[in-house]
């Protein structure tokens, strides 16, 4: 379950050989607040520093997911409207389009990864592995979660 790109439930299954399968709650964040008052100058500063950002992405691999945040925060800003402007739906195109960019990369760094392991390289696994950190530096993403976990698998044989 998604709110503005947070998880709030994860469910995760681990089977083990020969045992009956069990469904688990891993994590269960849970972050409440009110939204801002509507504010289209603070939407198009937090648009313009999102798209910025979103730009900058080959610099700096941060930069695409602090891209995500300064458009998350900006469309709250006009959540509240009762007629929603362009500008919402300009900030919608440009998340979608960065959190499938984000996506994308962690799923070719895990693929990546997994074809390193495949072929006995473990260090360019591991090189692979902290690149896609990079790109999600956000310890509660899910994301960030597995590829931490892979990579101290890695770093522990």
């Amino acid at each position: 379950l998604l709110y503005y790109g947070r998880i709030l439930v994860v469910f995760r299954h681990h089977p083990l050989a020969g045992a009956v399968p069990r469904w688990g709650v891993a994590r269960v964040l849970v972050k409440e607040s009110a939204l801002p008052k509507v504010d289209y100058k603070q939407a198009q500063r937090l648009f313009d520093l999102g798209k910025t950002a979103f730009n900058a992405r080959t610099v700096a691999p941060p930069n695409l997911s602090r891209s995500i945040g300064y458009l998350e925060e900006a469309r709250l800003y006009l959540a509240g409207a009762d007629e929603r402007p362009p500008l919402y739906y300009d900030i919608g195109k440009t998340l979608t389009k960065a959190k499938r960019e984000l996506q994308e990369t962690f799923d070719s760094h895990i693929f990546a990864a997994e074809q390193a392991i495949r072929f006995g390289e473990r260090e360019r696994a591991r090189e692979s592995l902290r690149e896609l950190l990079q790109y999600i530096p956000d310890e509660e993403d899910a994301r960030h979660e597995e590829a931490r976990s892979r990579l101290d698998a890695l770093e522990s044989q």
